[in-house]
């Protein structure tokens, strides 16, 4: 093994000793995360926080999966209103609640740009009939 792999060793060796005189448990130093060894050493190694999104509840399919693709379209076409597109989605099938949709909406919706059209006419070219 090179140099750079006995230097890792070494780092992991000094790491778990530390850990060890805590009592077996450790903390990452400034951010208060406490666990055991394996949680510190992960916590400490991770350099951005997509490394820390493991586990089983990532990419897990949900009842709304089939949906996304009709909820980014109408939201693309100007309805922002999650009970709306719930309603609308609830009408071709969907077994999932109003909760649901509005969480997607808030999360994966929101923020997202939608078209830009022609100015609304104001209330007093509407009623005047100008």
């Amino acid at each position: 093994m090179g140099e750079r792999g006995n230097a890792d060793r070494r780092g992991e060796e000094d790491d778990r000793a530390q850990v060890a005189e805590s009592g077996g448990r450790g903390e990452v130093a400034g951010c208060g995360v406490e666990g055991g060894l394996n949680t510190v050493l992960r916590f400490s190694r991770a350099t951005e926080p997509e490394e820390l999104f493991t586990g089983q509840w990532q990419s897990r399919s949900t009842k709304l999966d089939a949906f996304k693709p009709f909820l980014d379209q109408r939201w693309q076409e100007g309805c922002t209103n999650a009970w709306k597109l719930w309603e609308e989605i609830k009408a071709q099938g969907c077994p999932d609640g109003q909760g649901n949709v509005r969480a997607h909406v808030s999360r994966n919706l929101r923020g997202k740009p939608q078209p830009v059209g022609p100015r609304l006419p104001s209330a007093h070219t509407v009623t005047s009939g100008a």
